[in-house]
């Protein structure tokens, strides 16, 4: 993670190929959640994905206002909380990770 200009970006760099790659997260960094094949990045709204490469492979968007907490994965089923009224006010989301594929590829071929 890293700061440019009062962005925040999240940066990738391989420690084989000294290659990187970064992505602009919206407000600020909330966590890393590392699973078996890829990596979810939480910002105060959104759920970021990565693979292994570090390609950006979904983004599921506006799951709160003040921060996104991951609890648990199972499948291709995320479950946490969003908070929408700070401080204190957190309510469950539940992404699922085919939809929000299956969205995106859509969105890309229109």
């Amino acid at each position: 993670m890293n700061s440019l200009a009062g962005q925040i970006i999240v940066l990738f760099v391989s420690l084989e190929t000294q290659l990187h790659h970064s992505h602009l997260l919206s407000g600020y960094f909330g966590h890393f959640y590392p699973l078996e094949e890829t990596l979810l990045v939480a910002s105060v709204s959104d759920l970021l994905c990565f693979d292994a490469q570090a390609q950006l492979q979904w983004i599921a968007e506006r799951l709160g206002i003040d921060g996104v907490v991951i609890t648990r994965v199972a499948g291709n089923i995320i479950y946490g909380e969003g908070e929408w009224d700070p401080p204190g006010r957190w309510r469950p989301l539940l992404t699922r990770t085919r939809c929000i594929i299956e969205r995106m590829t859509a969105d890309a071929s229109s």
